[in-house]
């Protein structure tokens, strides 16, 4: 189990849980203070792979995002795995909470998440 919270706030947090038995070696870590993030990178049978878990806050999505990129870029090697909230209505009509969607199609490809590539 790999957590990262903030114990002041007492809001956020994040968590990686790996089961017992996957075949996972530990290299390193990286998470922020506020509890936002939490990135662990290893070799996963035999493999490097990078593995994050997000908590985007519900305002300053776009630029959040942006720069936990940043981060992942610099940190990550290997196969990438990110996971979380992102705290992002991409198909207003499918939501469930009647929220208008305050991002338009172009910010949300400018996160441009299928060009991102981890170095090996």
């Amino acid at each position: 189990m790999y957590l990262n919270n903030n114990p002041v706030k007492k809001a956020a947090g994040v968590m990686i849980l790996l089961h017992d038995d996957l075949p996972f070696e530990y290299i390193d870590s990286l998470s922020d203070t506020e509890g936002r993030y939490i990135t662990i990178k290893g070799k996963l049978a035999g493999q490097l792979c990078t593995i994050a878990n997000v908590y985007v806050p519900n305002s300053g999505q776009i630029m959040y995002i942006k720069n936990f990129l940043k981060v992942l870029e610099e940190f990550s090697v290997g196969r990438l795995i990110v996971g979380g909230d992102f705290n992002l209505i991409v198909n207003s009509s499918a939501d469930k909470t009647n929220a208008k969607c305050r991002f338009s199609y172009k910010d949300i490809k400018e996160i441009k998440f299928a060009r991102f590539t981890a170095s090996e």
